[in-house]
């Protein structure tokens, strides 16, 4: 039996042949949802401004003087090219000025984007009209509270000044939070190291059990991150799931 799995991520985006002896009892099994269409950018467009539980970001965005936009790196699957422009376009529409809109690529101890990865991630015209950041988990950070777990939650300066954050990110599987996504795009994404630290370490010791792939709902982890995202004023999460149906 032969499969073909996707690999090269951002960096070539092709498939790589495995082939599984005969003798083998295998059984296949996509991920829910594999084969349906990809949203459309119009359908994007409509789930952003008819959001779940939340205002809509033009609403979000009266009486608001800047914007901040969080992104995910290159580790993440996630198309901010086509999700961001709509972002812009309800910021503005929400009395915001476009040079008042900065980006900043939640990191989290992960390495640097380079001009090539932020064109792949953002686009060209939102790298060359827009103010676009790594974050820095050594410097440049601002103290907005302690959870109750006891870290002492530092987050990016741009981050934090900004009048109205927004998240962008994607829902995966995830070693130890079960799932990654939601608040994990302040903590670790945008932290500092020292916050960053006290989360992997002390926290996970505390409960370590709870800990683990799929693992969500009692995730020790899961909760601390969500209240991270409260203290750094989170305003609008949008998440993708990216779904590929693999070939037998």
């Amino acid at each position: 039996m032969k499969i073909e799995l996707p690999q090269l991520l951002w960096y070539g985006n092709t498939t790589l042949e495995i082939e599984l002896p005969e003798d083998w009892d295998v059984q296949f099994c996509p991920m829910r949802g594999s084969k349906r269409t990809p949203l459309t950018i119009e359908q994007m467009e409509s789930a952003i401004k008819n959001p779940l539980g939340s205002p809509g970001i033009k609403d979000l965005a009266k009486g608001k003087k800047s914007a901040v936009i969080i992104f995910d790196d290159m580790t993440r699957p996630t198309r901010s090219c086509e999700i961001a422009p709509i972002v812009i376009k309800e910021l503005v529409a929400g009395g915001i000025d476009e040079k008042d809109i900065t980006f900043v690529c939640a990191l989290g101890t992960h390495g640097a984007l380079t001009m090539n990865e932020f064109r792949k991630k953002l686009g060209t015209d939102i790298i060359e009209n827009f103010r676009v950041f790594n974050h820095n988990i050594y410097e440049n950070c601002v103290e907005v509270g302690t959870t109750s777990r006891g870290t002492k939650l530092l987050i990016n300066r741009e981050v934090a000044e900004a009048d109205i954050k927004i998240g962008i990110g994607t829902v995966t599987a995830h070693a130890q939070v079960g799932f990654c996504g939601g608040g994990k795009i302040i903590l670790p994404g945008v932290s500092h190291i020292d916050s960053i630290t006290h989360y992997h370490l002390d926290v996970e010791a505390m409960a370590p059990e709870t800990t683990g792939l799929g693992k969500y709902e009692n995730n020790i982890l899961a909760a601390e991150i969500r209240e991270a995202a409260r203290l750094a004023g989170l305003d609008f999460l949008i998440n993708v799931i990216v779904q590929q149906q693999l070939s037998k």
